[in-house]
């Protein structure tokens, strides 16, 4: 019994810490409009067009109000929130040590992996075809600054990957030494 209990619990945990992360991820996008002048800016956790599901954490917001810095800050601001989550809750572990347990490292790696998901979003994308923002976030990124700076896609999605991977290793590193760490 102790161990369905468990089992139901994380599930719960995971869940929960899903749907935050989306939620967080979407307002970290909005936040990130409005700071920048976009006052209009919102989103939707679910949104349905003709065709059925049209997407799952959906930003709207105006481009042409926002200036090119802008344009690449708004994409980032999604995971700029994830990240910002994932540290602090990191840091409260490693500050409380009656917080460590199964459920922080649920929760540690759902808002973790939101940055491995961006990357990996980005990677199949064909960024020299894009026009305007998709809404794939790292992809538009790599639109915006392969197009101003004239970046070869392949090389902006190089930097990406390894990037993102040198990230990923920090943290998690980072994380085991936490979740290890007798303090």
């Amino acid at each position: 019994m102790e161990i369905a209990q468990k089992t139901l619990g994380t599930l719960l945990v995971l869940l929960l810490s899903v749907f935050l992360m989306i939620n967080l991820h979407e307002l970290g996008h909005t936040a990130m409009s409005w700071v920048l002048g976009d006052h209009s800016a919102y989103y939707r956790l679910v949104e349905f067009g003709p065709d059925g599901l049209r997407c799952i954490g959906c930003n709207h917001y105006d481009v042409t109000g926002l200036g090119y810095w802008s344009r690449v800050l708004v994409p980032l601001g999604g995971v700029l929130a994830t990240q910002l989550i994932f540290w602090v809750s990191l840091y409260l572990l490693a500050r409380y040590r009656r917080l460590r347990g199964a459920y922080a490292w649920v929760w540690l790696g759902v808002f973790l992996l939101d940055a491995a998901v961006q990357v990996v979003q980005a990677l199949p994308a064909n960024i020299a075809a894009i026009h305007a923002e998709t809404g794939v976030d790292m992809a538009d990124v790599g639109w915006l600054i392969c197009s101003r700076y004239g970046v070869s896609a392949a090389v902006f999605k190089l930097l990406l990957a390894l990037a993102g991977a040198g990230y990923l290793l920090l943290a998690a590193k980072c994380s085991v030494l936490v979740m290890k760490s007798g303090n």
